[in-house]
């Protein structure tokens, strides 16, 4: 899918080119220029679901600028946009969804067009300082995106897809979910597209390569959408990146080529690179027009004014700053450097005190700068904010340290720490939601470790636990959040979901662990034990866990290798086994059996049995005199059912009964057999058909009666 933008007929008002390259007036006057742009564009009925998003004229403009600035960036954005458009097909997004990624895709790197060039193609690594520069340019792109009016997901998507989940109070609660979902994908694509191309500091990986390379990545990339990735290049998607010459002409086609258009796309980049010294001078800054209304606004300013709707669109009032003088009163309007901006024409300064919510008054220092043209008519204020106590140093380090604290050091996942968080925060939000929509939480403890560390070496369960997670991030949704609670136990928390849909989930993760091989070194299966709950109205966080702890401590006292759960309305706090009848309802269903007779001595059955696992490309779980245990089929990342048999997985039990005497004093043996599904398969009739056949096929192969 490729954006089709009309070069509009009529250009933007021409911007006087700056007298001065630091003419702080002048430049800023092209942002709101643009803005304006936007908010026409927005008026009228638009013609198509793209208008909806992005004004045509706008879209045309940034990414003009962004060609003006750097072509190879321009083209990389495309093949992240039709990247993200297909691996969003695999998971089954509709088509408005679909455009509001592409145009978040299209416009994800938008605010490098200020980064100097000096940086930008440097071909060695990044110092500190210029690390730093360029990490600006997502607050620099964020904010332009914003006052061009973007639909409020895309920008979502494009923030979330760098620095994960954040304030969602603008996101419409029904594509929430989409938002954070999409940002995903793009952070994959992204990193996809980068990979397989040349940098200045690296060569191009293959294909193979790089689809590792984002499976081994210290970003914690959302695996489902690395296998929805691999999908959709090996159906296509590898040759419509290499073969887009419509999108590749379109792209060239929308370069600057007339002076209007190029002085327009020159204003610009200046404009963007000044953006970046007010990021990296000042802690917030903001633009408004002559009416006041709110049409720039930096990503700093909710830490500066907590609480505040300082947000495109809305009118500058003194309200909004919350200003007050040494004893807690009101400041008039008049002690507002904007206020005697607009009286004189002239940039006045002030340092303010703040109230903040914490009753604590912060000091800011406000400079506020008059938006005129040639003629010295004022069309605008800029006032840049800075916290007098605050510094921006080591910014670099603290992230680093914010991430230390929220991130398990071996597996990478959330630690205990940030899982206390997003509990809390799914209990919160549990509650706003008058307690409908539950969440649950799956405790998941390895069977044994200790035996593992002491067997073998440390290395080696290091490596069981960083293999299990990988196996959890395959096995669970892409919206649920998995962490380390301690040692060998993990926590995965399930959004909106059921205690039967979480016990479903975790004994299919129990399974999958059975029959994983989380080490070279161990030959025997690796197990583990679950606790599932569930939230429910008078819950609190700790009555939660607790439960789901319970549940734990009783598939361990009752032989391991169970899934069980909890329910807090049951009067003797008993714990249910997955496995066990009082559970089985949830997956009787999702049993076949059959019983017959083979006309074969017991040894020779086995041998038999050996020779059709060769033959069906099946995987012995088990091997006993009485027993054979199999798999037929294979799980994906996903788990989900495909069309062919192999992708329709099974695991196939044949119970070996006595061996008896027959007609002609040949040995017959009765067998039971019992096939269950693995991975996700929702439809009754097409398991028990799969079932069916493969019990047919392995009464075919012993020619049983």
């Amino acid at each position: 899918m490729t954006v089709q933008v009309q070069i509009p007929q009529r250009a933007a008002a021409p911007v006087n080119p700056s007298a001065h390259p630091a003419d702080s007036s002048r430049i800023l006057m092209v942002l709101l220029d643009l803005a304006r742009q936007a908010a026409d564009g927005h008026v009228g009925d638009p013609q198509n679901d793209y208008e909806r998003l992005i004004s045509p004229v706008i879209l045309r403009r940034l990414l003009s600028a962004l060609h003006y600035r750097d072509q190879a960036t321009v083209f990389h954005a495309r093949r992240v946009a039709l990247t993200s458009v297909g691996i969003a097909r695999e998971l089954g997004w509709d088509d408005h969804e679909l455009r509001v990624l592409e145009i978040a895709a299209m416009l994800h790197d938008i605010g490098k067009i200020g980064v100097p060039d000096s940086i930008l193609h440097k071909p060695a690594a990044l110092s500190a300082d210029e690390a730093e520069l360029v990490a600006q340019n997502l607050n620099v792109g964020l904010t332009i995106l914003q006052a061009c009016r973007v639909h409020n997901s895309a920008v979502a998507i494009v923030g979330q897809a760098s620095r994960g989940p954040a304030d969602s109070s603008a996101i419409d609660p029904k594509a929430l979910a989409d938002v954070q979902q999409g940002a995903r994908i793009l952070a994959v694509a992204d990193m996809y597209d980068s990979l397989r191309h040349d940098q200045v500091y690296r060569n191009q990986l293959s294909h193979e390569q790089a689809i590792n390379a984002l499976v081994e990545s210290e970003r914690q990339l959302d695996r489902n959408v690395i296998a929805a990735l691999r999908r959709w290049l090996t159906e296509g998607g590898l040759s419509a990146l290499q073969d887009d010459k419509e999108a590749v002409e379109a792209i060239r086609a929308s370069a600057p080529i007339d002076a209007a258009t190029i002085a327009q796309a020159s204003s610009l980049c200046h404009a963007f690179s000044y953006l970046y010294v007010l990021e990296n001078l000042y802690d917030g800054y903001y633009l408004v027009d002559s009416d006041l209304k709110l049409v720039v606004c930096s990503s700093g300013l909710p830490g500066l004014f907590p609480g505040s709707r300082l947000v495109p669109g809305e009118t500058w009032s003194r309200r909004l700053i919350g200003g007050v003088d040494q004893v807690g009163k009101k400041l008039p309007d008049a002690a507002y450097p904007l206020h005697q901006v607009m009286e004189s024409n002239q940039p006045a300064c002030a340092t303010l005190r703040v109230q903040t919510e914490t009753e604590n008054r912060r000091q800011l220092e406000c400079h506020a700068i008059p938006l005129m043209d040639s003629s010295g008519e004022l069309h605008g204020i800029a006032e840049v904010v800075r916290d007098v106590g605050h510094s921006r140093k080591n910014s670099t380090l603290y992230k680093e340290l914010r991430q230390a604290a929220n991130q398990d050091a071996l597996t990478g996942i959330a630690n205990r720490g940030q899982l206390d968080s997003v509990i809390s925060e799914s209990f919160a939000e549990f509650v706003e939601r008058g307690c409908r929509d539950p969440f649950s939480i799956i405790f998941v403890d390895i069977d044994h470790f200790k035996r593992i560390n002491d067997t073998y070496e440390h290395a080696v369960g290091d490596r069981v636990l960083v293999n299990l997670v990988r196996l959890l991030e395959d096995e669970l949704y892409s919206d649920e959040t998995i962490g380390r609670y301690g040692g060998e136990e993990f926590i995965a928390v399930c959004p909106d979901t059921g205690l039967e849909q979480a016990v479903k989930r975790a004994d299919r993760v129990r399974r999958a662990i059975q029959n994983a091989r989380l080490a070279d070194e161990i030959t025997s299966p690796v197990t583990a034990s679950l606790g599932v709950a569930q939230v429910v109205e008078g819950d609190t966080i700790e009555s939660l866990v607790k439960r789901a702890d319970q549940a734990l401590y009783d598939a361990k006292r009752s032989g391991r290798n169970r899934t069980c759960y909890r329910e807090p309305d049951d009067p003797n706090a008993k714990s249910k086994d997955a496995d066990a009848a009082a559970g089985a309802q949830l997956r009787d269903d999702f049993i076949h059996t059959a019983r017959f007779i083979a006309c074969h001595a017991a040894d020779m059955l086995v041998y038999k049995l050996k020779g059709f696992v060769q033959d069906h490309d099946a995987r012995l779980l088990e091997v006993r005199s009485d027993l054979v245990a199999m798999q037929l089929g294979r799980t994906g990342l996903f788990g989900k059912w495909g069309a062919r048999p192999e992708k329709k997985p099974v695991e196939l039990i044949v119970a070996i009964g006595e061996e008896s005497d027959g007609q002609g004093g040949r040995s017959r043996v009765a067998l039971e057999v019992t096939v269950t599904p693995l991975g996700r398969v929702t439809d009754l009739e097409i398991f028990h058909h799969r079932a069916a056949n493969v019990v047919e096929q392995l009464r075919s192969y012993l020619l049983a009666d």
